[in-house]
């Protein structure tokens, strides 16, 4: 067995070290989608829990969130009266 050890070698090898220990690249990618995800449907909830008016367009666009939207507006207390302009 030749146990000469050389640059190109070295090199390949270095390369697959790399290629095969990519260190959680994708999981990083997956938490911040779902990171996205959450606050995004949390803003939406929240907004639509304070003004009516967005609620409705909501519903009117996005299937089910009036089911949704239904279930959990259950568990809060009625949103803050606007003041008037």
């Amino acid at each position: 067995m030749n146990d000469n050890i050389t640059v190109e070698t070295l090199n390949i090898k270095l390369l697959m070290i790399n290629v095969f220990s990519s260190g959680g690249g994708g999981g990083r990618w997956f938490f911040r989608l779902l990171g996205l995800t959450l606050v995004g449907g949390g803003g939406t909830v929240g907004y639509a829990w304070y003004d009516s008016n967005f609620k409705e367009t909501v519903q009117k666009n996005v299937p089910y969130s009036k089911e949704a939207f239904d279930e959990l507006f259950k568990y809060l207390p009625p949103p803050p009266e606007k003041p008037l302009k």
